[in-house]
């Protein structure tokens, strides 16, 4: 069919429109057409169609450039041939007329080649009368169809070639790699070529995955997925664990049936996608023998908390011991000042400096025992470190030494409370007991083991 015409009549400029299919979407610039059509005229008609939406008005088949620049060129009206054509030939004749004259992008030809088999064309109809090829034709139908609309949009911009669209749209049945490639090309060439190995990675991955799904359905294994690594379950015995991205496919599916042959009741997990790990079930000599394992340890954490547990409760008895004594003899010392002095040699000054570092919670407790006095707040009252020691330090007005005594003792109470060997402990408290022994204190017998690392708090507890 020809798209010419002999009947060529000059058209009112603001009567022409551009044509809603025109398969060029950018028509570049025009002013250099713009510069000669001012110059010289428009010397080429350009072809129309009527407006079916208004009524003496066209639309453009062929010259949407020619147009633009003349409108740029201040042209009131064009020598136009009228054409009549329906909606499929019009389509045929823009996208003859632009791979003709200028040539189209991948995107665009594809979206004009949809345009036509969405009229109810044939791909082989559509080449022919295009004088293309079967394949030219199929290539841009495959790329409309499996890019979506706001995808072929985006690609558009980028200009890609025939062969980055068709790879991109083999990916239409992963829309998430296709999109991250889309957006790879967009970015620069090396991170298309970066993020399309990937995606090829990708895919033999998830061919392998299915594989996989398939054989353990073949064999009725149940399987599950899961987005992390799991821990066998409970009650089995890892059979086989396969990493699916490096071990091929055939050695894969070749395992799962030696385990299928080899045991019963078998399950399977699918870890991330990446992993493969097939359980089956502990005989019962396994079972026992786990059992025994774990109640071995629940015997042994068990003692261990006991044992903990008793020596809290030492520690408890050994500090009332010594605070008790304390509270009854604190005032009675007729040099306070030497228990003062002797206190700030049991601990390491270097090390420790406990005067102006404030008060905690549990320094009050002890300041109130050993006194006898309580503070202004009850312990249960919220009081920073801070105000305690303000509170202490108006106290000690009246009696200093007695007070700088009581929060030495709190100190060494506070830091050396625990008969533990760590850090020189068990030596500094065996210093803090000869001070106590010093002004009078009865050191029980569990103290003096414990002082030497000879005291078992639980034999004790027993008897």
């Amino acid at each position: 069919m020809s798209y010419q015409s002999d009947h060529i009549v000059d058209i009112d400029i603001s009567r022409l429109h551009p044509h809603p299919a025109n398969p060029r979407h950018d028509l570049g610039d025009t002013d250099e057409l713009a510069a000669s059509i001012r110059l010289n005229g428009l010397l080429s008609p350009i072809s129309v169609v009527a407006d079916p939406e208004h009524e003496g008005d066209y639309r453009i088949i062929a010259g949407h450039r020619r147009h633009k620049a003349s409108v740029d060129a201040g042209l009131t009206s064009l020598p136009c041939m009228i054409l009549h054509l329906d909606e499929r030939e019009q389509r045929e004749a823009m996208l003859t007329e632009n791979t003709q004259r200028e040539q189209l992008t991948v995107i665009e030809e594809a979206q004009a080649i949809q345009g036509l088999l969405d009229l109810g064309a044939t791909q082989a109809d559509t080449a022919a009368r295009l004088g293309r090829s079967a394949t030219w034709v199929g290539q841009r139908a495959k790329i409309a169809k499996n890019l979506p609309a706001d995808a072929q949009a985006h690609l558009d911009t980028t200009q890609p070639t025939l062969d980055q669209c068709m790879t991109i749209a083999g990916y239409a049945d992963l829309p998430d790699l296709q999109a991250r490639l889309i957006d790879a090309l967009a970015a620069s060439e090396n991170e298309y070529r970066s993020m399309l190995h990937t995606a090829k990675d990708e895919r033999k991955r998830i061919a392998k995955v299915e594989a996989i799904k398939g054989r353990l359905n073949r064999h009725a294994i149940p399987f599950s997925e899961a987005e992390a690594m799991q821990p066998t379950p409970r009650g089995q015995r890892s059979v086989e664990w396969l990493s699916i991205t490096v071990t091929s496919i055939d050695e894969i599916l070749t395992r799962i049936d030696s385990a299928h042959d080899h045991n019963a009741d078998l399950t399977a997990i699918i870890e991330n996608g990446r992993w493969l790990s097939i359980h089956a079930p502990k005989s019962q000599d396994e079972q026992d023998a786990e059992r025994e394992r774990e109640e071995a340890k629940q015997r042994e954490i068990d003692q261990r908390r006991a044992r903990l547990d008793a020596w809290d409760r030492f520690y408890e008895r050994a500090q009332s011991l010594r605070l008790d004594w304390w509270h009854a003899h604190l005032h009675q010392l007729s040099d306070k000042r030497k228990a003062l002095i002797l206190a700030h040699q049991v601990i390491d000054l270097e090390h420790q400096v406990y005067y102006y570092c404030g008060v905690s919670e549990n320094m009050q407790r002890i300041i109130e025992h050993i006194t006898g006095l309580p503070f202004d707040q009850p312990l249960d009252t919220e009081l920073d470190d801070e105000t305690r020691l303000a509170i202490l330090e108006a106290r000690a007005e009246d009696d200093p030494l007695t007070w700088a005594a009581a929060l030495a003792i709190a100190n060494l109470e506070t830091i050396l409370s625990r008969f533990k060997k760590e850090d020189d402990g068990l030596q500094r408290l065996r210093a803090y007991y000869k001070l106590l022994e010093s002004f009078g204190y009865e050191t029980t017998r569990d103290e003096q083991l414990a002082l030497y690392d000879n005291y078992d708090p639980l034999k004790t507890e027993g008897r």
